[in-house]
């Protein structure tokens, strides 16, 4: 194929010559006949006119194949390049669509998370409001045994006061107003007056509580 090209440049060289020749020996034939005053303003102008055109055809043989080459040389440069940052938006696209997708999921575990802490705090709090109610429960009802000991210790100390000190009365005024039969029936009556007001007292205190 280069072998081709180089003989069809070597012809249209060839042949360039021969038209540059073939003008030379025209001149000289007018000049030889005397008409070269008419014919010398043509023959420059169509020379000139021939060696543009052949100028102008070696140059588009001579610079055809560089200047293709260039020409596609550029092309899958610029085609290469192209591709390249076609890849490189495609590989962005898809960091950016990973990390949305990452964001969203440590979002979700987050709020995961939070929910799962807020729970937590809940049965932390209940069981600890439990708790306390529970222990609150306990030392009040420790509180009224205690006191319902010292009270019933109280009013039995009470009682064994009040017992002595009416039968001391008792045994220093009955002997002289009244005989034996009286003393014993006092001193029945005056327990069981004793007793029904134990109760009611006892009464009144379980229905105030």
């Amino acid at each position: 194929m280069r072998k081709n090209n180089g003989i069809k440049w070597w012809g249209w060289v060839t042949l360039s010559v021969l038209v540059m020749v073939a003008g030379d020996g025209t001149l000289a034939f007018a000049q030889e006949t005397g008409g070269s005053a008419g014919w010398r303003p043509v023959y420059d102008n169509v020379m000139l006119v021939i060696n543009f055109l052949i100028l102008v055809f070696l140059l588009a043989k001579l610079l055809k194949n560089p200047l293709k080459n260039f020409l596609k040389t550029r092309h899958d440069e610029v085609a290469k390049e192209l591709e390249r940052l076609e890849t490189e938006r495609e590989r962005a696209a898809n960091d950016v669509a990973d990390t949305k997708k990452q964001v969203a999921a440590e979002g979700t575990h987050i709020l995961e998370i939070r929910e799962r802490i807020i729970a937590e705090g809940e049965r932390t709090k209940l069981a600890i409001i439990e708790n306390a109610k529970k222990e609150s429960e306990f030392l009040i009802e420790a509180a009224r045994r205690r006191i319902q000991g010292r009270f019933q210790e109280a009013r039995q100390a009470f009682r064994s006061e009040l017992i002595e000190s009416a039968m001391s009365i008792v045994s220093r005024r009955l002997p002289q107003e009244i005989g034996p039969q009286d003393q014993a029936r006092q001193v029945d009556l005056f327990f069981t007056s004793l007793d029904q007001a134990q109760s009611k007292f006892s009464s009144a205190r379980s229905a105030s509580r």
